[in-house]
């Protein structure tokens, strides 16, 4: 488990009304419908929005690889991702 000290975006720990959740969450499935071959998610953080690539991203996404310097975070997308 990562703990939640306000860096990451942690969908389970936060409530639906968040607007930094809300925000967040936005943003990848209108990114999705522009990706396509390899997609590489910088700082991807705790890895919902790579997830959301991989499986919104309309049939022409042959991977999607997610990047983050903070282990806890990449360990933690492992995990639930």
């Amino acid at each position: 488990m990562i703990k939640d000290t306000g860096e990451h975006v942690i969908p389970e720990n936060m409530k639906i009304t968040n607007e930094l959740l809300i925000e967040h969450v936005a943003r990848y499935p209108f990114a999705s419908e522009y990706v396509y071959g390899l997609v590489l998610d910088f700082a991807s953080g705790t890895g919902y929005g790579t997830h959301i690539l991989a499986k919104k991203g309309k049939g022409c996404v042959d991977k999607v690889v997610g990047i983050d310097l903070d282990w806890k975070a990449v360990n933690y997308a492992r995990g639930n991702y």
